[in-house]
């Protein structure tokens, strides 16, 4: 699962710190949602309660758990029209319903934990204040992190509360009537009993699906098929899914319809289906939402983001796109692995303002994205790659200038890094994206496809492909004739940045000895390698603090080429032995000394371990008929990101 989830790492998150996107609505699931703000029941709520940590107004984000909630502007939203609006505000709903399902798949008992939460926190007497706050904390992490074990180091996280406490909140909340899922205090008692080691153990949380629910598919169920696995909440994505129909593009409303009978249905054939009618399409307002996995069958985990069309950026990825076989004939990898040019097809992009995120596309760092993940998909039915701007730009003004201050090897690198800006970064992503997914093949000779036999690796594998594909070609003309960077010299700035997020990522890991996430271990591959090829030196600055440094960058771009046709190799002939080796020399392990030395300076910037992104609440008006006269974009002014709905209760609440 985390394998899977992570494979969608941005480059932005690789490099320069785990970021994680979540977002706010108003839902009625029993995983905790986010709170609605037409009457602000919350802010009532929370009149007497203990006060939370407050905005960090000179940085625009607040702290939960260590991670900096940042909020993602949507600019563009109100030159929509009023049938654009209306079909975002039912896709944002949709969108996010699935996020029971996602946590059920990672967490043992993850539904019963939400409902605990919900109604404890929602119900929490006055003199069990301090409790309830402490037991706040948990609950946001959980919503978070959808789940019980933090997304940047792998590690589960147990409540600042002991049994005991948790208990007595509980009996308080069954007093005053709230809804637990359970009768009288026998019943509590074996709930409380059932969900401690899961709670409170630090072992690992086996996901549901694979612990009891093996065999059950997915399905929200109709008149001619049962419900399935998640029916309540599936019937919810389903229920806001066709609300939308009525507005949504003609070229996209087949595609949706597919989706509704897929997540109906649970029907594997029609995963596919949607895949194939999905990438063909380019509306104004885009959703990608369903079980991604391994396969066509359902059985993958739910995901879903959906947006609107940056018309200009989708220009020039449409022009990047068309360079698809200019590029491809330019791979520094074998000819038999390249594709001939009639199997090279451009992908459909797009540039979209994501407005709501969920699932697994919530749950870590999302700026860009290529469906369908299945090679053999890809090959028949092409791509569409999509990139999300908004959040990109969102998370670099978090960061600030700061950490490339602290970390430049030397003045000329941070030059060139401020003159240019954010394009290093966007020109990477749009290059992973765009030109990396769909480069290269498989090898003839295989009966099964690479990802089935590199197993846990393929994801790993595919991020440094895709990655090295970037830096590579940030070199070529190519790139500036389309006018993706200002200058040549941004090509060596995308370099530096990159072999930095060596060390910068290494904020958000806490204590772990080994790397988890895919796009983290592909930054450490290409920084070790081009470390032991003398390309890329790490040393002590003026101030005492690490700095990794690229000595020569062609020499840097020669070792990227040689170790990108390695991993295509390796990647076109399924070899998952060759690429353990690989991640096992270089792309495991965390060097102490980097982590203690990056870490400590981390914290003496003021910055959180780690960022997540907050978006927005659409908020509908309507006339006395229920009809909708117009969507509006809204930021909590006293809620300013409510993690979780307590029966109208706002668990962790930040005051501006």
């Amino acid at each position: 699962m985390k394998g899977l989830v992570s494979s969608i790492v941005s480059i932005l998150a690789a490099v320069l710190f785990s970021v994680c996107c979540t977002g706010s609505d108003a839902r009625r699931t029993p995983f905790p949602t986010d709170a609605a703000v037409g009457d602000r029941p919350a802010e009532r709520a929370m009149k007497g309660k203990p006060e939370m940590p407050r905005l960090a107004k000179e940085r625009h984000w607040q702290t939960v758990g260590g991670v900096g909630l940042v909020r993602v502007p949507v600019d563009g939203f109100e030159k929509l029209s009023l049938p654009e609006k209306t079909l975002l505000y039912h896709d944002s709903l949709a969108v996010r319903a699935g996020d029971a399902v996602f946590a059920s798949e990672t967490t043992d008992g993850a539904l019963e934990i939400s409902r605990l939460l919900t109604a404890v926190l929602g119900a929490a007497p006055s003199e069990l204040a301090d409790i309830r706050a402490r037991l706040g904390d948990y609950a946001a992490r959980f919503r978070l992190s959808r789940g019980l074990r933090d997304p940047w180091s792998g590690a589960r996280f147990v409540p600042q509360v002991i049994p005991g406490e948790l208990a007595a909140l509980a009996e308080a909340a069954s007093r005053q009537g709230a809804d637990l899922g359970v009768h009288g205090l026998d019943e509590l008692e074996a709930l409380l009993l059932r969900l401690k080691p899961l709670m409170f153990g630090r072992s690992p949380a086996s996901s549901g699906a694979a612990a009891g629910d093996a065999g059950q598919v997915r399905r929200a169920g109709r008149k001619d098929v049962p419900a399935g696995l998640y029916a309540r909440e599936l019937m919810e994505v389903v229920t806001h899914l066709r609300d939308g129909l009525p507005f949504t593009a003609d070229e996209a409303r087949a595609s949706t319809g597919i989706l509704v009978d897929l997540l109906e249905t649970g029907e594997p054939r029609l995963s596919e289906a949607y895949a194939r009618a999905w990438v063909r399409t380019v509306p104004r307002v885009d959703l990608a939402a369903g079980f991604i996995g391994g396969s066509a069958d359902p059985r993958g985990s739910f995901a879903a983001i959906a947006g609107f069309r940056d018309e200009a950026r989708s220009s020039r990825l449409a022009r990047l796109a068309g360079q698809a076989l200019y590029f491809e004939q330019r791979m520094p990898f074998e000819i038999a692995l390249r594709r001939l040019p009639r199997e090279v097809r451009p992908p459909v992009t797009g540039a979209l303002v994501a407005v709501a995120a969920a699932g697994a596309y919530g749950a870590v760092p999302l700026t860009g994205l290529t469906l369908p993940f299945e090679q053999r998909l890809r090959q028949s039915a092409g791509t569409k790659s999509l990139l999300f701007p908004n959040v990109e730009a969102a998370l670099l003004a978090a960061i600030g200038p700061e950490v490339a201050r602290a970390f430049a090897p030397d003045p000329d690198a941070l030059a060139r890094e401020e003159r240019c800006k954010g394009a290093p970064i966007e020109a990477l992503s749009a290059l992973r994206e765009v030109i990396g997914r769909g480069a290269g093949k498989a090898s003839a000779t295989l009966k099964e496809t690479p990802d089935s036999m590199l197993t846990d690796l393929a994801a790993p594998l595919e991020e440094l492909r895709v990655d090295l594909i970037a830096l590579y070609m940030m070199f070529d003309p190519k790139i500036l004739e389309l006018g993706l960077v200002p200058d040549g010299e941004c090509a060596k700035a995308a370099y530096d940045i990159y072999v930095r997020g060596a060390l910068t990522q290494l904020s958000a890991v806490g204590d772990a000895a080994t790397l988890t996430l895919p796009g983290m271990r592909a930054v450490q591959v290409v920084a070790r390698v081009g470390l032991e090829r003398k390309a890329v030196e790490v040393a002590a600055g003026e101030d005492g603090g690490l700095r990794a440094r690229v000595k020569d960058h062609a020499a840097m771009r020669a070792v990227v080429a040689d170790l990108l046709a390695r991993v295509q190799r390796i990647k076109s002939g399924g070899d998952r032995e060759a690429a353990a080796r690989l991640f096992e020399t270089y792309g495991t392990a965390v060097p102490d000394d980097w982590r203690r030395d990056v870490q400590r300076r981390w914290r003496a910037l003021g910055l959180p371990r780690a960022f997540s992104c907050r978006f927005p609440v659409l908020e509908a008006r309507r006339d006395e008929s229920g009809r909708i006269l117009d969507v509006e974009i809204a930021y909590p002014e006293s809620l300013v990101f409510p993690l979780l709905q307590f029966q109208g209760v706002d668990g962790v609440a930040f005051h501006e």
